[in-house]
């Protein structure tokens, strides 16, 4: 998972992303939780651009490691900055 590599840094100094989330039944569940722990001190997020609604956690993790083999958009944003 690419996103995992990626480090605080960087993110910390990110004002929007838009990030493909692939649920794969290969995704390694820790790197998952890795970048999710990281971006939920961060970022709000949602699964819609300029969304008012804000998903959680468990949300986004459950999607990720469906191994649904489908993919989705998930946008992060520093505030209301984007």
């Amino acid at each position: 998972m690419i996103c995992a590599n990626i480090p605080t840094r960087i993110w910390k100094n990110t004002i929007c992303a838009v990030v493909e989330i692939s649920a794969w039944e290969n995704v390694e569940k820790s790197h998952v939780e890795h970048i999710l722990s990281i971006w939920s001190e961060l970022f709000k997020w949602s699964w819609q651009a300029n969304s008012v609604q804000i998903s959680n956690f468990d949300e986004v993790r459950d999607f990720w490691l469906g191994e649904s083999n489908m993919q989705q958009n998930l946008f992060l944003s520093q505030g209301n900055r984007c």
